[in-house]
């Protein structure tokens, strides 16, 4: 007999890792989180199916983390169970990475609990069934022993069957015919109710939350002490008595930081203003500045006591906690825009103007700037000279310099070494985190952050090349991650710039400062351009079949159905016809008309650029049969070609 015997016919899908989470609770409790865990996710996309106020595409796109946290899904399951589901999903994932603390079989009950909890509410809301008793620690059922590695490796396959699993879609339909029958008032009456659990409470769940949050942070939360590490005693203002939940000290056993923690039902911010009583009773009994978090066990919040509280991504390890009060100290006494701009890095006008922009927005309180500056006009130069007055101001000790292309990393990391003092590290060729710049794409620093290299208050400043809206879309979690100042760099002119680009780095309906084209040409800092506008015939035009010659229809009958298709838009002509005579017209009107050198034997710096790689192919294979003798003159150039 099973806690999980309840889990039977169209439910017994959910069941397998249940049973095999419950029988390793005593002997291996590593082995029952990492089945805790995946019984976890295959309950929650069990939900997306059968509820027909979810969107079961979402299984598709997103992880379990957000699944758990959509807005949606929040909706339908009791606040107090989300927290438990965060636990389970946070010791899992804890069981397969590693952990530098051994768990315990208490860890392992309480995750299976949590599960028994949710799955015990998935039945009941979900069927007819009425379950009877409670959740019994004698009623666990034994089975095989099994070894982690085994364990991962086989969760992993069964991940991928369960796509093509006949069996586990026949099973969800009959649920939802069944579901079809039962009256919806019932069914979100139900949605409301949640069995009570022996030893299972919001406030132990959001307290063991958080101390898997402080763990992975650093700390060694289990030996805590209460009245010291937790509950610690203060006299408050007003003379009353107040418990800090929790105070993480130094090694010289004064105070560094407060963690205020809520229920999961309560935003974060009714637990502010407790959180800054804490604080300053702190402060006032220890004579120092102390760091201010508040946690609702899924969302954490931050302040300096400068700053506005904003949401982290976790807690900092002791050592930037120790950081940020050192920086405080410069936040509070220097002002880097009374710093004078190095002339050696940046000389013109405009330039310091717009530097002094951003560092004046950064005094202001504000964490985000976007500067869109014409290309050409020196944004790089721009982000190494802020970069150099920040450090020097102490307000930036670590910086990180993100671009889309390994070449663009190179050039900017090449830069800023010749530009700074500073020690710097293109991520894309090595992995030497000690170095104060860091350069890399979005993809590798991403992918070190999935390794763990780097924690949350890692950097001080991040300059985001290019700073479009389909990069911060794509990779959103490099910048929820780190705590940190940014600074975004465009040459899309500012009428240009998408709105949800102003969204992002919180400018409003402006950059924080631009310097365009239009200007830079007037000032003489760029070269205006003279267009030449050449008749392309079908490139311009398209192609309609009805107007071909006989020989041309013929041709097109050969690529194209008549029938379904019988005109081609301009706009997709180089997308689909690679049209040898266009090319050719296009390269002999250059060839005549280009600047060019070596007495004019030579086509001078010329660039050409094509619809894709391919394009790019064709149209130097047909300048070779124009001009073999002058073929070296021609190069592609993309991504997939290096040393050009």
């Amino acid at each position: 007999m099973s806690n999980f015997s309840f889990l039977e016919n169209e439910f017994n899908i959910l069941q397998t890792e249940s049973l095999k989470s419950e029988s390793n609770i005593l002997d291996e409790p590593e082995i029952s989180l990492i089945y805790s865990r995946k019984a976890l996710e295959n309950s929650v996309k069990f939900v997306y199916r059968v509820d027909e106020d979810l969107d079961e595409e979402l299984i598709k796109e997103f992880d379990l983390f957000t699944l758990i946290n959509h807005s949606d899904f929040m909706s339908i399951v009791p606040s107090e169970i989300i927290n438990e589901l965060h636990y389970i999903r946070k010791m899992g994932n804890k069981a397969v990475h590693g952990s530098k603390t051994p768990f315990s079989s208490k860890d392992s009950l309480y995750t299976n609990q949590c599960l028994y909890k949710f799955q015990r509410w998935i039945v009941e809301v979900y069927s007819n069934y009425e379950i009877d008793g409670d959740y019994d620690v004698f009623n666990f059922t034994s089975e095989e022993k099994e070894d982690k590695e085994s364990v991962i490796q086989k969760t992993e396959e069964q991940k991928k069957l369960e796509e093509e699993n006949a069996k586990l879609q026949a099973q969800l339909d009959a649920l939802k015919t069944t579901l079809e029958n039962k009256p919806k008032e019932e069914q979100e009456r139900k949605k409301e109710h949640v069995v009570k659990v022996k030893d299972i409470t919001e406030h132990e769940t959001r307290l063991r939350l958080i101390d898997l949050e402080l763990q992975e942070a650093g700390y060694d939360t289990k030996n805590f002490k209460n009245g010291f590490d937790k509950e610690y005693k203060l006299t408050l203002e007003d003379g009353s008595t107040g418990y800090a939940d929790y105070v993480l000290w130094g090694e010289d056993e004064k105070p560094l930081a407060v963690i205020e923690a809520k229920r999961f039902s309560s935003s974060v911010s009714k637990g502010k203003h407790q959180a800054k009583l804490y604080t300053d009773a702190l402060q006032k009994e220890f004579d120092k500045d102390i760091l201010t978090f508040v946690m609702n066990g899924r969302v954490i919040e931050y302040t300096n006591g400068i700053y506005p509280f904003r949401e982290i991504h976790s807690f900092f390890p002791a050592h930037e906690l120790i950081r940020s009060l050192q920086k405080k100290e410069a936040l509070l006494t220097i002002k880097p825009s009374s710093f004078e701009v190095d002339d050696s890095i940046t000389d013109r006008t405009y330039q310091k103007r717009v530097i002094k922009s951003v560092l004046k927005s950064y005094e202001a309180h504000k964490m985000r700037a976007l500067l869109v500056m014409a290309t050409g006009t020196g944004k790089t130069r721009v982000s190494a000279s802020l970069s150099d007055i920040l450090i020097r101001a102490d307000w930036v000790k670590k910086v990180l310099f993100l671009a889309d292309r390994k070449e663009l990393v190179r050039q900017a990391k090449n830069n800023f070494s010749t530009y700074l003092h500073e020690t710097c590290v293109n991520l894309v060729e090595e992995k030497d985190l000690d170095n104060r710049m860091h350069f890399g794409t979005y993809e590798t620093v991403h992918n070190l952050i999935q390794k763990g290299k780097y924690n949350s208050a890692y950097f001080d400043l991040i300059i985001v090349d290019e700073a479009h809206r389909t990069i911060y879309k794509k990779y959103k979690s490099i910048f929820e991650y780190f705590d940190s100042f940014i600074l975004g760099l465009t040459a899309t002119p500012a009428d240009e710039v998408h709105r949800n680009t102003y969204e992002f780095f919180q400018t409003g309906s402006e950059p924080t400062d631009s310097y365009d084209l239009a200007t830079a040409i007037e000032n003489g800092h760029l070269v205006d351009f003279n267009p030449y506008e050449i008749d392309l015939g079908i490139v311009k035009r398209g192609i309609k079949y009805e107007s071909l010659t006989e020989e041309e229809k013929e041709e097109y009958e050969d690529k194209f159905d008549v029938e379904e298709e019988n005109e081609i838009d301009s706009s997709d002509i180089n997308k689909r016809i690679f049209n040898k005579q266009t090319n050719e017209k296009v390269l002999q009107y250059l060839y005549e008309h280009a600047f060019k050198i070596d007495d004019g034997n030579k086509i001078g710096k010329t660039i050409i650029f094509a619809k894709s790689k391919a394009h790019a192919e064709y149209i130097k294979e047909v300048f070779d049969l124009l001009y073999p003798s002058k073929s070296e003159e021609a190069q592609i150039i993309h991504s997939e070609i290096s040393h050009v």
